[in-house]
């Protein structure tokens, strides 16, 4: 019994070995000679990828600056302080009460204020709303990045048995085009014929060379993601299935609309905006009460350097000041002032959003069904490509025992060789097509369904 790609064999394979040296290139397709060959199952792809992808490492330096701007919202209580100092050189000299005159002044002041509004206090909880839509389109971006690896990882194992269906296609037209052409040079066929044989040998060359090329690229891809270097070699453990989902259409009706990804991302945008609006509002139409107090000493002639302590006492002055003001704002009842189209602007602003998670909802479940639908449509293609999988095999058996008997050629059972390993591939095709589908579920569902 021989595995390859989750299939198993029981009978006598001709050209498995072949297959087997395929694949073990494939798996080592950018390895350089003395690399150590990374392993991954599925698992462990999804983990490394959400540790080394560089899309995700952006997003997480920038929730780390929204989470600081959310814990530190309240600091626009706190009061603003500045200090300064001046040198004054005034062109005409003022007299002190000692009979002389001076032209310099030295100041220095100190000052504190505190503005309180409820705009402030508002726009603190838009900072904590902002944080809370960047975690949860953090938290998207993994659930985007999980489906993706997960399902370029059962891709790749896809395409390195499709590769070797087409390699060994190509080893049975070859063969098809020497028997041909012997058959030409004997009389017994026309030249088409051999010309069609080397036609179908170009073609299936040409398709293994694309089949090649889109490998390269998609396991480029495959690195970018999991942040894995060229020269480090690759092998795949896993095996395409089609885990069986009982009542799937149930776990699709009883999931809760609102927890899908793109709809918890609306729903924290739509109370951002409705918080931002709210702040708009109250900052333009209600009172602001700043509180201040300042210290402001000065020093008349500092660089006399005749002064008596007590003759220049006079020469001091300790100025300081407390106060209180309100201000009114009155420019929002002009019509046509950039806070009133501003506040209209904003209006609409949180309409569209309204607007497009109701657009988002409809999306949802038109692509629920749509997956449903897919997935019923694979399991139904299974089945028949489980029986026809029993009848190439069949097929393949009596070729064989013909060949055996003498009344057919070994050609013949290479074609029915081929026409099995065909069949083979079409099936792992369409569990790969119910897998990625059920991926996708999980994702649009944002609730796992394999493990159930």
């Amino acid at each position: 019994m021989v595995s390859v790609a989750g299939i198993a064999y029981s009978y006598p394979r001709p050209r498995l070995i072949a297959g087997a040296l395929v694949l073990g290139c494939l798996a080592t397709i950018s390895a350089q000679t003395g690399a150590e060959t990374l392993t991954l199952d599925e698992q462990n792809a999804v983990r490394r990828a959400l540790d080394q992808n560089l899309t995700l490492a952006q997003r997480r330096v920038s929730l780390v600056g929204s989470a600081r701007s959310s814990k530190s919202a309240w600091n626009v209580l706190l009061p603003s302080l500045n200090a300064s100092a001046s040198l004054i050189r005034n062109n005409t000299a003022t007299p002190t009460f000692g009979g002389d005159s001076y032209h310099e002044i030295f100041s220095a002041q100190l000052q504190a204020q505190v503005v309180v509004s409820i705009a402030a206090i508002e726009g603190i909880e838009t900072a904590r709303l902002n944080y809370a839509s960047a975690l949860i389109s953090y938290d998207q971006a993994v659930a985007a990045i999980a489906t993706n690896v997960r399902k370029l990882f059962y891709n790749l194992i896809l395409l390195e048995q499709q590769i070797v269906v087409t390699q060994q296609g190509i080893a049975t037209a070859s063969q098809t085009l020497a028997q041909t052409d012997a058959q030409f040079r004997g009389g017994l066929v026309a030249e088409i014929t051999v010309r069609r044989a080397e036609v179908a040998l170009e073609n299936s060359r040409l398709t293994l060379a694309r089949q090649r090329a889109a490998y390269r690229d998609m396991h480029a891809d495959f690195r970018l993601l999991l942040g894995i270097d060229d020269d480090r070699a690759i092998e795949l453990q896993g095996t395409i299935d089609a885990p069986p989902v009982p009542d799937l259409a149930r776990i699709a009706g009883a999931e809760d609309p609102t927890d899908r990804w793109d709809i918890q991302v609306l729903d924290a945008q739509i109370a951002a905006q409705r918080s931002l609006n709210r702040a708009n509002r109250r900052r333009d139409r209600t009172p602001t009460v700043t509180f201040g107090a300042s210290y402001a000493p000065a020093l008349a002639d500092p660089f006399n350097p005749n002064r008596a302590v007590d003759a220049t006492r006079s020469e001091w002055n300790d100025g300081g000041s407390l106060r209180v003001t309100v201000t009114v704002p009155l420019h929002h009842y002009l019509p046509v002032s950039a806070s009133a189209v501003g506040h209209k602007n904003s209006a609409e602003a949180l309409q569209a959003l309204v607007i497009q998670r109701q657009s988002a909802l409809e999306t949802v479940r038109s692509q629920t069904e749509s997956l449903l639908r897919r997935v019923e449509s694979s399991r139904v293609a299974l089945e028949s490509l489980a029986l026809r999988l029993a009848l190439a095999e069949e097929i393949y058996e009596l070729t064989l025992d013909a060949y055996r008997g003498g009344t057919t050629d070994f050609l013949a059972v290479q074609k029915a060789d081929d026409d099995l390993e065909t069949v083979r591939y079409e099936l792992l095709a369409e569990r790969f097509t119910y897998l990625s589908t059920l991926i996708d579920l999980e994702y649009a569902l944002n609730t796992p369904i394999r493990s159930r």
